[in-house]
């Protein structure tokens, strides 16, 4: 993009929507003419890049689609295979009470090393 002499006062104003152009009379019929296609390149330039930023718009409310059904699959594995989970931990909490084996208050409520200990102990 060629600069404009800023003597000639043109001015570009922009907008959300769409480029709005000031003219003023440059006696110069040459120099009237290469500001009117500066012109006219940065107006294609700015149209340009408003239609870029509504493709790019559109591809991140897609993908924001796409990310929200994910995460939405992922609560779905996560509760189903919680609760596969927490049969285990049920099992496992059967096997250690039948070894007469507690949850330590004192230890916030965790099994610590002298259960595990215990635990090897009645397996024998």
């Amino acid at each position: 993009m060629c600069s404009i002499p800023l003597n000639y006062f043109v001015y570009l104003y922009f907008s959300f929507s769409k480029v709005t152009r000031r003219t003023y009379v440059v006696s110069d019929p040459t120099l009237r003419e290469n500001i009117t296609q500066q012109i006219e390149l940065v107006a294609n330039d700015v149209n340009a890049l408003h239609e870029d930023q509504k493709l790019m718009k559109k591809q991140l409310s897609n993908l924001k689609k796409d990310l929200k059904e994910a995460s939405d699959e992922a609560d779905c594995l996560k509760k189903t295979l919680g609760k596969n989970t927490r049969q285990v931990t049920n099992e496992i909490e059967s096997i250690l009470s039948k070894n007469y084996i507690e949850r330590p208050y004192y230890h916030g409520g965790k099994y610590n090393g002298k259960a595990m200990v215990c635990l090897m102990d009645y397996s024998h």
